[in-house]
């Protein structure tokens, strides 16, 4: 008794159509025909100027946070600064990284990022500029060592 699968000839057309399957060839003809399109299939039902401006105030958010926390990497002074200035620049960093995953996602949507550094603080969503950790000094560090277990001060989140 053979274990192999039976070939597409004797499974027929009609298994896929039954699967609510569709053709490979159709699914590549399609695939050519709208790549021009990029993101934006048929099926996409979003409103991407609304999806593009709210990817923009996340981009805005983004960049206000990783400042925030290079700044806290900058500042970082005391017994364990060499120990937590390492966790401040990753964290700065991954805020970049989230920021440029965001910005080629609106390229995919068709959109442009808003990259004027004249404008982050009117878009982004961390609180309001007189609110922020801009003058705070860098969150207490616990000497137990779980500092980087704590809930992050308001500023961060």
């Amino acid at each position: 008794m053979s274990m192999q699968p039976n070939p597409p000839a004797s499974r027929g057309a009609s298994t896929a159509a039954m699967a609510g399957l569709t053709d490979v060839a159709v699914l590549r003809e399609n695939a050519r025909r709208d790549i021009a399109n990029g993101a934006i299939t048929p099926s996409y039902g979003a409103d991407r100027a609304a999806v593009i401006d709210l990817l923009n105030q996340a981009i805005a958010t983004e960049y206000v946070c990783s400042l925030r926390y290079y700044r806290h990497y900058c500042r970082a002074s005391g017994m364990l600064a060499d120990a937590v200035k390492p966790e401040f620049l990753e964290h700065a960093q991954q805020e970049l990284a989230h920021a440029n995953r965001l910005a080629e996602r609106i390229v995919q949507l068709g959109g442009e990022p808003d990259l004027n550094p004249d404008t982050p603080t009117a878009r982004w969503h961390a609180g309001s500029p007189r609110n922020s950790c801009a003058s705070a000094s860098p969150p207490t560090i616990r000497l137990d060592g779980n500092w980087h277990r704590r809930r992050p001060p308001s500023c961060f989140r």
